[in-house]
């Protein structure tokens, strides 16, 4: 099954919009690619659909104060998948520490194993 927080999640301008999930049958490389370019014309369908929805009144309105000290988590989708991100407010509107937690992460203490002792191969 596959999600899309644009989809599954859906708030404005996506909701609206209705966004499509580019999915393929197969694993392949040529299927891969095929995801992709539906990926970029369903990109550009919402880029045009946007402006045609979008609210009247300012684009830019400023943001209330955040006491420092709190902690804060948003969810964004990324081109890998969702993008948990994780922050605590300092004093001044300013941000004290961020981690953004992005799907491939979960792969890299698997890479790490996987090269031990065998990180650049030599060739001779």
């Amino acid at each position: 099954m596959w999600h899309d927080l644009r989809v599954d999640h859906a708030v404005a301008p996506y909701a609206p919009a209705q966004p499509v999930i580019a999915t393929h049958t197969r694993g392949d490389v040529a299927a891969r690619v095929s995801v992709r370019f539906d990926e970029v014309a369903e990109s550009a369908r919402l880029i045009r659909a946007f402006p045609a929805r979008a609210a009247a009144g300012e684009i830019r309105v400023p943001l209330a104060a955040s006491p420092g000290g709190r902690p804060r988590v948003g969810w964004v989708e990324g081109w890998r998948g969702e993008v948990l991100i994780a922050l605590e407010t300092a004093d001044g509107n300013r941000i004290h520490r961020a981690h953004p937690h992005d799907p491939s992460w979960q792969n890299w203490p698997l890479l790490e194993h996987a090269v031990m002792a065998n990180i650049v191969p030599i060739s001779r």
